[in-house]
């Protein structure tokens, strides 16, 4: 939380920085994507066809080359592909299209509904305060009607994307974040100050 003051506070009195910020880490997250991809063709290029065998990999694996946490990945790619997206928008580049579409990429092939969907709820936030914030019938209309699409959007992308190498069905994933988020309230009412201690989880 601190850095992340620290770094609101530099790019609000120098906004020049926030932009070279932002291409930064797009850059870094792009080459992290790239690298993913770039297994995957590894492993298709043992194959008699290593196109088809990049599909299919592309479809049913979960990768990441950097750590083994892959709901950690998929949320790194999509929030890297929030900043993407803005700076493609603001700069029509072919580049920044390009790391949009390896972002993307690599957060389909994370495997993590969670993050996909936690992405698509965020965009529900700034469609919501435009909603607030705006006086003109139908555009507010709209607006909430895009902010409920993208809602319901989040809940089909939970269910509807595939299950992939050891996950388990929404259901049961859904579940099992209900059960942690009961364990971590007992937790801060035995402890609140404190906590439990590392590990005791």
């Amino acid at each position: 939380l601190l850095l992340f003051r620290a770094a609101a506070t530099a790019t609000r009195e120098a906004p020049a920085f926030a932009a070279r910020l932002a291409a930064c880490g797009v850059c870094g997250a792009s080459v992290a994507a790239g690298l993913n991809l770039l297994r995957l063709w590894e492993g298709a290029g043992r194959s008699e066809s290593p196109a088809a065998a990049f599909v299919q990999l592309f479809l049913t694996e979960r990768v990441n080359v950097h750590y083994g946490d892959l709901n950690a990945a998929g949320s790194y790619f999509v929030m890297a592909l929030f900043m993407a997206v803005g700076l493609a928008i603001q700069s029509r580049r072919l580049p920044w299209l390009i790391s949009v579409g390896l972002l993307g990429c690599a957060l389909w092939v994370s495997g993590s509904r969670m993050a996909i969907m936690a992405g698509m709820l965020a965009l529900v936030l700034p469609a919501g305060a435009r909603t607030w914030r705006t006086h003109r019938g139908g555009l507010r209309g709209t607006t909430l009607a895009a902010a409920l699409l993208l809602a319901l959007l989040a809940a089909l992308a939970a269910y509807g994307i595939p299950e992939r190498g050891n996950q388990r069905s929404a259901a049961t994933a859904a579940h099992v974040r209900w059960e942690l988020a009961r364990t971590s309230l007992r937790m801060t009412e035995v402890n609140p100050a404190f906590g439990v201690g590392i590990g005791r989880f």
